[in-house]
């Protein structure tokens, strides 16, 4: 496992050298089973004075030609019985992957140590990303879903869906069944034949995502659309809904009878519960609990075996510095990687 022993960042094999890792490296080194370990760690410390968010994050909109525009996502956060503050950096443009021939999503995390500044890492954010991501579906599933889940339903087909799913078969959950819808046939086609043969699981690609969410009693929503995919009429009673996707894919009446929870408070700004208020579906009084409540067993994430549930999640980059703290390590621990002198001319003043 990643442990998170505590300890400041040690580099003292490579001392005043930064730790870099790319796709390959972090690819290599990535344990599902670790991700969600380590991300269920630090959302148990939200709240508790042993995490430290620093500005809010940060959206910068880039126009570029023929009315399209790229965005630049800028989060950080201190976990700080690790010492180790990130600062990520990412880059969305849709028509990278069209044109050229780049994926939607691109980026970095730079990891420091809290305790001198010291850039102690550079890796590749999006794998983190998605991995981390991906498990906080699974974990809002283990704490939200009823324990006699067999059937799920995954909205999305690109590289978070895919990350969801299989962390969502770790977290002890009996699935049996799932389906996948996405806007492409190709890519949730491709989803259910590479899924199916990676986890040893029936994946039915469907042709609408009323179809695929029909009778589902988990729902996986991990899409970048800006208007509702998930219905409310969709959704049966007692179903659990992990929304890891864009804050527009849900429709906000879902909500309303739903039991919500928040994975941050910042759920009220930037998440599905947003909308929701924003339109006088909910208040900020329909919000049971923050997600951190209920991994530390002070709120429950499930009151009745009739009630829908909804995980409202948009990430914190808490657990972006937990699950790079636990990669540095174990990176060190193999020698993998590269160190780069990226201080060694500056002056000492």
């Amino acid at each position: 496992m990643l442990a998170l022993t505590g300890q400041s960042v040690d580099n003292s094999s490579h001392p005043n050298k930064t730790l870099i890792l790319t796709s390959k490296d972090v690819k290599e080194l990535i344990s599902t089973e670790e991700i969600i370990a380590n991300v269920e760690k630090a959302l148990k410390i939200l709240g508790t004075g042993d995490s430290l968010s620093l500005p809010s994050r940060i959206w910068h909109h880039v126009p570029l030609e023929q009315s399209q525009e790229s965005l630049i996502y800028v989060v950080a956060s201190t976990f700080s019985p690790e010492h180790s503050t990130a600062v990520k950096v990412l880059t969305l443009n849709d028509r990278n992957p069209i044109e050229r021939r780049l994926p939607h999503m691109l980026g970095i995390i730079i990891m420091f140590d809290s305790s001198n500044g010291f850039p102690s890492a550079v890796m590749d954010g999006v794998l983190i990303t998605n991995a981390r991501t991906g498990a906080l579906a699974a974990l809002g599933a283990k704490y939200m879903a009823r324990g006699d889940s067999e059937k799920v339903a995954v909205l999305g087909s690109r590289a978070l869906a895919k990350s969801a799913l299989q962390a969502l078969m770790k977290v002890g959950l009996k699935i049996r069944q799932a389906t996948v819808y996405s806007a492409s046939k190709v890519n949730r086609e491709r989803f259910a034949v590479e899924m199916s043969a990676s986890l040893k699981l029936p994946i039915q690609a469907k042709n609408s995502a009323q179809e695929a969410v029909d009778d589902a009693d988990i729902i996986i929503t991990a899409t970048s659309s800006s208007t509702p995919i998930l219905l409310d009429k969709f959704v049966k009673a007692g179903a659990h809904i992990s929304a890891i996707g864009s804050k527009g894919e849900v429709e906000p009446k879902l909500l309303s009878r739903s039991r919500v929870i928040a994975e941050t408070n910042e759920c009220k700004s930037y998440g599905k519960i947003s909308m929701g208020i924003q339109q006088n579906f909910i208040t900020e009084s329909n919000i049971a609990a923050e997600f951190s409540q209920v991994i530390r067993k002070e709120k429950p994430g499930r009151a009745s075996p009739e009630e829908i549930t909804f995980f409202d999640s948009i990430g914190h980059a808490i657990e972006d510095a937990a699950v790079c703290k636990a990669l540095y390590d174990k990176a060190r621990a193999m020698g993998r990687g590269a160190w780069m002198d990226m201080t060694g001319e500056l002056e000492i003043s």
